[in-house]
């Protein structure tokens, strides 16, 4: 009707009237139209890409690269005046370059790539999981260790995290620092203290920026190292050289083994946001982001170049490029597995036609803190997305810590405060594997450094006794070793191999679980049994009456899923124990586990441990005689759990003698 048109009408006049406008104010205007991001800095930085918005939202045409060209030159004023010739051309360059790109995605944004390429959302597993027997394992870890200035404290991380054939670490010196006498001085001191292993190199070959690209370049730079060396790995873990280790490696190791194929990798939203770490002991978050799933990653543009690190438009954040991104943040420090590293090197090799991995990496190395940005992205973006564990493995206090600025970087950033040992209590709280920071310089970070290598030496001892390797290194701490009796089920199966086992002649102990150690830190049952028993035919050719004497050491094997490669979805069990006498306490068997008397199990229970990659729901149980069910529960697994415990009680008959087994259903999906 004619309402409705006179009103198209005086749209398409004050559209026409910002065009009207003199040169300044018509961007201004128009900015506002684009909806354009206000952000620090003021100053008229930012026209060539508020105009490139504007122009996408009233639909004109693309402006041509000169014309950008010469807005550059004003927009990049801040940056011609610490930048030298060679680095601003190439500003200016990059710059039109994201500016065309910005237009263009404001007007259409491209899809980051097929379904089947991205997060296919909560799915999770529906076909059938099957479990085998596997004897516990220890992962292989490759560190990345990021070193700047503290040297001596480099070493002596090198040696508290170095274990032969099961570590691999790569050393990057700052080229800022590396001088030919330091490299040789490094080189030649892994040589000669760790005689020379292949598992240590040490390179220089960035100047690293904090929330520049060369932060996340260098992790990218070092998955190719790690990929082509020989030596095998599991994980890699990035660390600064201001971490420490709280944790012994050999429980990192057994724990990463255990959620093998998952991801470590802090997200920065309000979901997972533990607002303690900026708001004091006692906060909470409440505020209107509450139930946001992420928070939105800031969008500025970025340039490094000779050594410094440029804000392009203080004043404009750069806009989201792809649709189907689920854009996320976290801390740098990240934990990985082998199989996704593998999914990002091939990802970034497919440069004339791009996937998913390499347009993410396009776009955000192109903006600030990539590093904190980047792996959250890819994780939550690819088929991994179910491969996040949750895990707060790293301690630092940034508690009212202050934000530092540098000569050579236009952002500022926040720097967690040095620990002490203040901060004890609260690490043996958090139980984390790493520290951060510990300066060597500082008195009060030695004493808390000290601290932390009585505590890892003591939980390494505590590992001992059934330790998660085949080396057979064991303690005989009397502490760590509990006398019990030998099973009925374990003579039994002697017996096949002696004429006669007499209980009197066989003495068993079973190895404690250590003390303080978290319920998701599991410890497999382990045993030890000395005997006497006679000699049979089937082992010797001597007389009758001669005795064998000796031990046999028992470590419970595992019921864990098959394995999966290829960021398919994880099954949230990881692992499935059966044994009589568990306590709730200690979290460990008291008696017998696997092969179990029939008579005086009182309680025969199953302990599932699962991931926290974000199941819950309900599950059903079932214990089987053969083919027979012979109880029935189950319940629901809120999410966040780690483990659940199902009992059966020992009946008046007892338990029939036989092989049983268990079945875990998900009610939902059957």
């Amino acid at each position: 009707g004619p309402e409705l048109m006179s009103h198209a009408a005086r749209k398409l006049q004050a559209a026409a009237a910002i065009l009207a406008l003199a040169p300044g104010a018509r961007l201004a205007a128009a900015g506002a139209a684009a909806g354009v991001v206000a952000g620090v800095g003021g100053g008229s930085s930012g026209l060539a890409l508020q105009r490139a918005l504007a122009r996408a939202r009233l639909a004109q045409e693309v402006p041509d690269r000169e014309e950008c060209l010469s807005l550059a030159d004003q927009d990049l004023r801040h940056v011609a005046r610490r930048a030298s010739p060679a680095c601003y051309n190439e500003a200016k360059r990059f710059y039109c370059d994201r500016v065309r790109l910005a237009e263009e995605s404001a007007y259409r944004q491209q899809p980051l790539g097929r379904p089947e390429e991205l997060c296919q959302g909560d799915r999770h597993e529906t076909e059938d999981v099957e479990m085998k027997l596997e004897s516990p394992g220890l992962s292989r870890v490759a560190y990345l260790i990021l070193a700047h200035d503290k040297f001596a404290q480099v070493r002596r991380l090198v040696a508290r995290l170095f274990e032969p054939e099961r570590s691999l670490i790569l050393v990057h010196l700052d080229t800022k620092v590396a001088t030919k006498e330091l490299m040789h001085d490094f080189k030649e001191w892994a040589a000669s203290v760790l005689n020379g292993d292949k598992r240590i190199q040490i390179f220089s070959e960035f100047s690293v920026h904090r929330g520049g690209r060369s932060m996340l370049d260098v992790q990218l730079r070092a998955f190719q190292m790690l990929l082509k060396s020989p030596a095998g790995w599991d994980y890699y873990i990035n660390l600064s050289d201001t971490h420490y280790p709280a944790e012994a490696p050999t429980f990192i190791g057994a724990h990463l083994w255990l959620h093998s194929g998952t991801n470590y990798a802090r997200i920065t939203s309000t979901k997972y946001y533990d607002p303690t770490l900026q708001g004091g002991r006692g906060a909470t978050y409440d505020g209107p982001r509450r139930e946001d799933l992420y928070v939105a990653c800031d969008r500025s543009l970025a340039f490094e170049c000779e050594g410094q690190l440029f804000s392009l438009t203080p004043n404009v954040k750069f806009p989201a490029v792809f649709s189907g991104v689920t854009a996320a943040s976290g801390p740098e420090w990240v934990i990985l597995s082998r199989d996704f590293i593998e999914y990002i090197a091939r990802g970034l090799q497919h440069i004339e036609s791009p996937g998913p991995v390499r347009r993410i990496y396009d776009d955000l190395s192109s903006l600030s803190i990539p590093e904190e940005t980047f792996f959250q992205t890819v994780l939550l973006s690819s088929p991994y997305c179910q491969s996040i564990l949750r895990h707060e493995f790293l301690y630092l206090d940034l508690y009212d810590a202050p934000w530092r600025t540098s000569s050579d970087s236009d952002f500022p950033f926040q720097s967690p405060r040095p620990l002490n040992a203040t901060h004890i209590a609260e690490i043996g709280k958090e139980d984390p594997w790493f520290v951060r920071k510990i300066d060597a310089k500082r008195p009060e970070s030695m004493s808390l450094r000290e601290a932390l290598d009585a505590s890892v030496a003591r939980r390494s001892s505590w590992n001992s006794p059934g330790r998660w390797t085949s080396l057979g290194e064991q303690s005989n701490s009397g502490s760590m070793w509990v006398s019990t009796h030998v099973p009925e089920g374990l003579l039994s199966a002697l017996a096949q191999s002696f004429t006669e086992v007499a209980s009197s002649e066989a003495t068993m102990w079973r190895a404690r679980r250590p003390p303080q150690l978290h319920s998701v830190n599991l410890k497999p049952a382990v045993s030890r049994i000395m005997l006497r028993a006679p000699c049979t035919p089937r082992i010797t050719r001597r007389r009758r009456g001669c005795k064998i004497s000796g031990s046999v050491q028992l470590t419970e094997r595992l019921a864990v899923p098959q394995r999966r490669n290829g960021g398919t979805p994880f099954a949230p069990i990881v692992s499935m124990r059966i044994g009589c006498g568990w306590t709730e306490g200690s979290y460990e068997f008291r008696s017998e586990v696997s092969i179990v008397p029939s008579a005086t199990c009182s309680a025969l229970s199953l302990v599932s441990y699962l991931t926290n990659v974000g199941f819950e729901g309900d599950v059903a149980i079932h214990w089987l005689y053969g083919e027979r069910v012979v109880r029935q529960s189950g319940g629901s697994i809120p999410k966040g759990y780690t483990m659940f415990v199902d009992s059966m009680q020992l009946p008046p008959g007892g338990f029939n003698v036989g092989r049983w087994s268990v079945r875990l259903t998900e009610v939902k999906s059957g």
